[in-house]
Formats: structure tokens, sequence, C-alpha cells
């Protein structure tokens, strides 16, 4: 597997080097339709990054397969690149899990944001956590 390797600088302004599968970062680039890896910055891409290992090691389904789905919304236009629903792109879906992680209910979540997210996407999340 080829590994994409970019340098960025983290939240103190250190510089590290973050290893993304050349794969991954080229689905996010098309997903996005950039041109150039130029086009976003250091601090976006990688929380972007983040974000997609966040979904990855979650649920069931790669972050890459629920945005085909349009499950998942992970846009550098939408809270900085934070994996949200699809249908409520600023409503983060991990809001989802750390209620459900946090012994809240479907119903408790729904309560909250009902308005924003339908309940058939909140139960394909939450039966998809691993």
């Amino acid at each position: 597997m080829e590994i994409h390797t970019k340098k960025i600088h983290n939240e103190k302004g250190e510089v590290e080097a973050v290893q993304v599968p050349l794969a991954q970062w080229e689905r996010i680039a098309q997903a996005l339709n950039i041109r150039e890896e130029r086009e976003l910055s250091d601090e976006v891409k990688a929380k972007m990054h983040k974000e997609y290992d966040f979904i990855n090691e979650t649920f069931q389904f790669r972050a890459d397969q629920l945005i085909e789905l349009h499950k998942l919304s992970i846009h550098p236009e939408y809270l900085g690149g934070t994996a949200c629903f699809y249908e409520a792109p600023r409503l983060p879906v991990k809001t989802l899990v750390d209620y459900l992680r946090g012994g809240s209910s479907i119903d408790d979540y729904l309560d909250d944001y009902d308005t924003t997210v339908s309940r058939a996407t909140v139960e394909f999340f939450a039966t998809n956590i691993k």
C-alpha cells in the first residue's frame, strides 16, 4: 500500500508527519474536488484525516463508503472538516457516538436533534458502531 506523507503543524505549532494511505487521500481529494493539495490548510487536512480515522475505527463501514452512501460528510466548509451527518452537515457524528456511549438512547438523542437528522439515519449509525 502506498503511503502519502505530509508534514503539518499541529495545535501546538510543532511540525509532525501525518501518514495516510494514498488511496484514502485520493478519495478525500476527489470527494472535495481538490485539484491541488495546497488548497487546504495543514490544520484542516490533519483534522480531516483524524476524522476519517475516527469514523473508520468507530463504525463497521469505512468513511469513504459512508460518503458514497450519502450518510456522511467530511468537508472543510462544514465545521472545518469534522465528520457530520450528510443530511445535517453541521451536526457531528461524534455527538451521537458520545450520547450512546454515555448511556443515552436513540430517543434521547432524537429529542435533542430530531429536527436536523432523521431517525433512519441515526438508527443506521447506531446499529453500525463497532
